[in-house]
């Protein structure tokens, strides 16, 4: 019992951790989350992503439940197991939130609010690809 129990434990211990960092995850932004056009500000980013692994570690040991004399002690386990492993994703989640909150307020003092008012624009650069002995073609205009 005491073996099994030790296996349980690390896997469950391993489980949180991966369901901290797969909902932490680094170097995504709110972009990556968005859902058709920019104008209807729709994202995918919903509250189920956290409930994913524990799921599968309850169900790891509802499989495992041979491995027990009691029944109470599986479903103490396994209720422990879920709670731990959601509050690391819920814990996850909650810090790229604050990340993506921290950025944004940076954003807000770092780009002078007259130029957003204006309507200007920091991510338009123009890309010139043609040679500049060529110059009698017109400008084809390649933007990024």
């Amino acid at each position: 019992m005491i073996p099994e129990l030790a296996v349980l434990l690390v896997g469950t211990g391993l489980a949180a951790a991966l369901n901290y960092y797969v909902n932490r995850a680094p170097g995504s932004t709110p972009e990556d989350f968005a859902v058709g056009p920019e104008e209807l500000d729709l994202s995918c980013d919903c509250c189920l992503g956290p409930l994913i692994i524990p799921l599968i570690v309850v169900a790891v040991y509802a499989t495992s439940s041979t491995s027990f004399e009691n029944r109470w002690v599986i479903y103490l386990l396994g209720a422990t197991a879920f709670f731990v492993v959601l509050v690391a994703g819920v814990l996850g989640r909650y810090r790229r939130r604050r990340e993506w909150a921290e950025m944004a307020s940076l954003l807000e003092r770092v780009i002078p609010t007259e130029y957003a008012a204006l309507g200007g624009n920091t991510t338009t650069y123009r890309l010139d690809i043609g040679d500049d002995e060529n110059n009698d073609e017109e400008d084809s205009g390649d933007w990024i």
